[in-house]
């Protein structure tokens, strides 16, 4: 999905304050390329998701998860971005649970977690095929309602369109979570897609205009000269 400028992908990161706290709201349905859930479907406190996004700017990757705010716990909600970099099912590894849940859907390359304050507040990327995390970890951003992270693009393997989707759990301890509580999008719903901010074309007509206005100049230049 490709629809904004470069110019626009600045001011659309100059509005984010990453890796601190953020009483504001995250905003996550303003976001171009957003994915949806509805709220109180969640199995587990802390853990109802209701919007995720990830958008692809330059040499960045930026990952956002709104939680329903009544249910938010900024300690201990955690958020897992299944990501399918090559968009093929048959890749990867089958589904976004370890029983296989929407292996029909994706195939997953990596996984990006998303930490609350409780445990380090950091976002780190897992790759399926090395069975290790890449990369250094990144800061969360939080907010009263959601997370926000910014990952290099180089962890992935590059590539600007994927498909995604997210799991929420309660971290309990620095390495144990209850079951899944929530799915965005949801179990059999098609997967999140990657936004990827890129430069505009230039309008089609502006060429034309362009050649036309340059004719222009060639005639007057040659009637001074006739002079």
């Amino acid at each position: 999905m490709k629809a904004r400028s470069t110019a626009a992908g600045a001011i659309f990161l100059a509005a984010f304050s990453f890796g601190a706290a953020n009483a504001a709201p995250v905003n996550c349905g303003a976001l171009p390329g957003s994915s949806f859930d509805a709220s109180g479907d969640n199995t587990v406190a802390g853990a109802d998701l209701v919007c995720a996004n990830v958008t692809i700017d330059g040499a960045d990757v930026i990952f956002t998860v709104e939680y329903d705010p009544a249910d938010f716990d900024p300690n201990a909600s955690y958020a897992g971005f299944a990501l399918d970099i090559d968009k093929n099912p048959l890749t990867g590894y089958p589904g976004i649970t370890n029983i296989g849940t929407d292996s029909d859907l994706l195939g997953i390359e990596y996984v990006v977690q998303l930490h609350g304050a409780g445990f380090g507040a950091e976002a780190t990327a897992f790759d399926i095929a090395a069975a290790s995390v890449v990369g250094a970890a990144s800061p969360v951003t939080i907010f009263d309602n959601g997370y926000r992270a910014v990952l290099p693009l180089a962890l992935f393997g590059g590539g600007v369109d994927w498909f995604f989707k997210v799991t929420a759990q309660r971290q309990l301890t620095a390495s144990t979570w209850t079951t899944i509580g929530d799915f965005l999008t949801n179990v059999g719903a098609a997967p999140g897609q990657s936004y990827s901010v890129s430069e505009v074309p230039l309008p089609a007509a502006l060429p034309l205009f362009l050649a036309g206005m340059a004719g222009i100049g060639a005639i007057g230049r040659r009637r001074n000269k006739a002079r």
